[in-house]
């Protein structure tokens, strides 16, 4: 079975392709988890709520496909 990693982020969580802009957890995905495109992650708001995201690419920066939360 498969650990599926969850990050809070700030803001509202958005369905759609979209570029993760904190530094710091796309930092944690590439760098320290070497998570690959293709692979599940788990957003989560800080206000209850929680959203499945796809990475896109992973690089420099991290592209995510969410669905709705």
């Amino acid at each position: 079975m498969k650990k599926t990693h969850r990050f809070f982020i700030a803001g509202p969580l958005k369905s759609g392709r979209q570029t993760l802009t904190n530094r710091a957890i796309s930092h944690q995905i590439v760098s320290v988890l070497r998570l690959q495109p293709d692979e599940e992650i788990v957003l989560l708001d800080g206000a209850g709520l929680e959203q499945r995201a796809k990475i896109v690419t992973s690089g420099k920066e991290v592209e995510l496909d969410a669905t709705a939360p």
